[in-house]
């Protein structure tokens, strides 16, 4: 592609109004965070992403365009233009690739929201595991419990609720 295509191809992205799917959703954790989305063929996805990443996905709301991004997080990091616009383009058009976001030629009228939980100072549990028997012995080889010995405390499914 000559380099005048590209420089054309970047102009018409940066008036484009980047919007996270309503079939994603993203978990900020303290680490890592994750974003979930359902494929095609509705099976439920997970990928963990960095905090520049879900930095970038909070701001596409469908109401900013790419440019106005870029200017956000120019401010927030306090880096040069040209570094921000060439990490969010590349970010963008991989989220796009994946079906994460729409690009809108126009700003919506109702910004997407509610898709960004959590809380990067604390830790959320993805998974918890309940043991239902109360006899294990974790003797077992393909055992995913870490526990050293057996706990006599008994939690009621109402605490669990």
């Amino acid at each position: 592609m000559a380099r005048f295509d590209i420089i054309q191809k970047f102009k018409e992205l940066i008036k484009l109004y980047p919007m996270v799917k309503k079939e994603v959703y993203i978990i900020k954790r303290m680490k890592d965070s994750t974003i979930y989305y359902r494929s095609e063929d509705g099976q439920l996805i997970s990928e963990v992403a960095n905090d520049s990443a879900i930095s970038i996905l909070e701001l596409c709301n469908g109401k900013r365009s790419h440019d106005k991004i870029i200017s956000i997080l120019c401010n927030k990091y306090n880096e040069q233009k040209e570094t921000v616009t060439e990490l969010v383009k590349e970010f963008i058009e991989e989220c796009n690739q994946k079906k994460y976001i729409v690009m809108n030629n126009t700003m919506t009228k109702t910004p997407r929201r509610g898709f960004c939980k959590g809380d990067y100072n604390k830790v959320i549990p993805n998974q918890i595991f309940i043991e239902t028997t109360y006899n294990c012995p974790l003797f077992c080889k393909h055992c995913l419990n870490v526990s050293v010995k057996y706990s006599p405390h008994r939690t009621s499914t109402r605490t669990m609720r």
